[in-house]
């Protein structure tokens, strides 16, 4: 189903996409005999990345998606390019990783509203997107729940 849904996004009007809990990022079942358990299968997720260039999307909810760093990585490598104004990483495990390549390329995205809560990120991931926010859309940043005690709130002031 998601490979559908990737295939007709750039031919749809859909600005608004919700992937909570979808994108079946899973481990491979360990009933598959041929597979090796520790492989994640990404068929879904590759789909709806590389669909998003040529998307109508400016909404998208990657909720609860078990994306960690490398997955996270390949998503900020495709935002410059995407017409997104809302992305929603919320409960995922992005890390510090992610978090500097998302800020690495923040300025030059489009994106107004960016959630990265309960990521396990880090002060040094929380400083990395806090260094480029003057230089960004954004008017809302959400990092509830990471580990960024008192230096990264003192970094988001």
């Amino acid at each position: 189903a998601l490979i559908q849904i990737a295939n007709n996004l750039p031919y749809s009007q859909l600005t608004s996409l919700s992937l909570d809990l979808n994108l079946n990022l899973d481990f491979h079942s360990s009933s598959d005999s041929n597979s090796d358990p520790s492989i994640k299968d990404l068929e879904g997720f590759n789909a709806i990345k590389n669909a998003l260039p040529e998307s109508q999307l400016v909404t998208l909810n990657l909720k609860r998606n078990r994306i960690e760093e490398q997955e996270s990585v390949e998503i900020a490598d495709i935002l410059p390019h995407t017409g997104l104004t809302t992305l929603n990483l919320r409960y995922n495990s992005m890390k510090d990783t992610g978090a500097e390549a998302i800020a690495k390329v923040l300025p030059e995205t489009k994106l107004v509203s960016l959630d990265l809560g309960y990521n396990e990120i880090s002060i040094r991931g929380v400083e990395a997107v806090t260094n480029v926010l003057t230089e960004t859309n954004l008017v809302s940043l959400n990092l509830e729940g990471n580990n960024i005690e008192d230096e990264g709130a003192e970094a988001i002031a």
